[in-house]
This record gives C-alpha cells, sequence and structure tokens, in this order.
C-alpha cells in the first residue's frame, strides 16, 4: 500500500463520465490499421504511453463504476452512505496507482516486446525491400518484354506493311493478266471465226479453182482441137500455094508458048 504522502503526488483522475464504445471501437479499428501498428511500432515509447494512456483510462473507467456501484449501495443501504468522499477518492487513487505500478512492473516485458516486434518490423522491411527489389526486377523483365513486344508489333506491322504491297502489286498483275486473258479469249474467239470463215471461203476457192481447173481442162482440150484444125488449114493453105505457084507456073509457061506461037505466025 502506498503512502499518503505518495497518494498525493499523484494526479487525481478526472470527473466520471459515461465510457463512449463509439470511441473505443474508433480506437480499436485505429490500432488494427497497418500503417498505423507500424508507424506505432517505429516510435516504440509512443506506443508504451499510449499504452499507459489506455490504462489510466481503464482506471478511471473502474474508479466511475466504482463510484456507481458504491452510489447503488449507498442507496441500498444507509449505513454505507455515511461514507466520506475524501475515503472513496484516496480508494481511487490507490486504484490509480496500482494500476500504474502494474503497467510499470509490465514495462520490461512490453520493451522486450516491442524489441521483437522491432525486429519483426526490420526483417519485414528488409522482406518489403527484397520484394521491391524483385518488384523492380520484375518490372524491369516486364519493360524488357514490352520492348521486345513492342520491337515484335513493329516487325509485324512492317511485314504486314510489306505483305499489303506485295498482294496489292500480285493484285494488279493479277488483273493485268485477266484482262490479257480476256483479250486473248477475245482474239481466239475472233481468229476462230476468222479462222472459220477463210475455211468457208478456202472451200469455195478450191470449188472454183477445180471449176477453173475443169474449164482449163476444157480449153485446153478446144485448143489441141483448135491448133489441131489450124495445122490442117495451114497444111490446106500450104498444099493450095503451092498448087496455086504450080498453076501460075503452068500459065506463065502457057503464056510463054502462046506468045511464042503467035509471034510465028
Amino acid at each position: 500500500m502506498p503512502s499518503g504522502s505518495s497518494l498525493q503526488a499523484l494526479p487525481l483522475p478526472p470527473p466520471y463520465t459515461p465510457y463512449n464504445h463509439d470511441d473505443d471501437d474508433h480506437h480499436h479499428r485505429n490500432y488494427q490499421n497497418h500503417n498505423h501498428q507500424n508507424r506505432e511500432l517505429r516510435l516504440g515509447g509512443s506506443w508504451i504511453w499510449s499504452s499507459v494512456s489506455r490504462y489510466f483510462r481503464t482506471g478511471w473507467r473502474n474508479a466511475g463504476r466504482g463510484r456507481d456501484e458504491e452510489r447503488g449501495r449507498a442507496a441500498a443501504s444507509p449505513e454505507q452512505a455515511a461514507a466520506s468522499p475524501e475515503q472513496a477518492t484516496e480508494e481511487q487513487a490507490t486504484e490509480a496507482h496500482q494500476s500504474l505500478q502494474t503497467l510499470l512492473d509490465e514495462t520490461p516485458r512490453l520493451q522486450e516486446a516491442v524489441r521483437q516486434r522491432d525486429e519483426a518490423v526490420r526483417r519485414q522491411d528488409e522482406a518489403v525491400e527484397q520484394r521491391d527489389e524483385a518488384i523492380e526486377q520484375r518490372d524491369e523483365a516486364v519493360e524488357q518484354r514490352d520492348e521486345a513486344i513492342q520491337q515484335r508489333h513493329d516487325e509485324i506491322s512492317s511485314l504486314r506493311r510489306e505483305r499489303d504491297n506485295e498482294t496489292a502489286e500480285l493484285r494488279r498483275e493479277l488483273a493485268r493478266r485477266d484482262a490479257e486473258i480476256a483479250d486473248y479469249r477475245y482474239n481466239t474467239v475472233h481468229l476462230r471465226s476468222e479462222k472459220e470463215r477463210l475455211q468457208d471461203q478456202n472451200v469455195r476457192h478450191r470449188s472454183e479453182e477445180w471449176r477453173l481447173q475443169n474449164e482449163n481442162t476444157k480449153l485446153w482440150k478446144w485448143y489441141n482441137e483448135v491448133w489441131k484444125k489450124d495445122n490442117e488449114l495451114w497444111e490446106k493453105y500450104h498444099r493450095q500455094c503451092n498448087e496455086k505457084r504450080k498453076l501460075q507456073d503452068e500459065i506463065s509457061r502457057l503464056q510463054l508458048l502462046l506468045d511464042a506461037r503467035e509471034g510465028e505466025q
């Protein structure tokens, strides 16, 4: 039990106020927050003093509950209602001092826990650094992969452009060949019809040639006959000329004879 002087040296708790569970839930949610917890662990001493403050608040709440219980007992028994306010204040201070002493006794354990948590945080920070390095390496690998993908995409785009140009050139060549084939087919049909026309014309010409050959044969026959007749006429003419010459010679001889006889007479 602490002495009266030490009790008077301790600060008195504030007046009792009803406990707000919403504030406690909010405080609990803040302590469950990872970043807030890491910040408290890194501060170390701040975490201890926050614990001390929490213990004080607990003591004050308990003291408040004690006053409520005392009031309830005073309402129940008139003997207990005669207790002095100074005795209640001393009991509250004693309970707060006992809570503080308990907290001071727990300080080495809490410091060891803080040290262990600091070590855990340090290991966690190292793990985070290693993870960050791994993430950086992975990011570099991803960047290299993205560069390779972009380069491959550029190559594919270039190949596609070349393929499209070649395809367009081949299509133009195909269109030109189709036009040539169409012209060839048209010319083929035209030449075929022309060939048929020439074949018909050739047949007609051959028929005409055969007719002319027949006529020529007939003409040759007629010419031969005319030639024979002409030869015969020439021979007859020559014979007649010879006979006429002979007759003229005979007439001349007879005229000479007649002239000679007339001259004798």
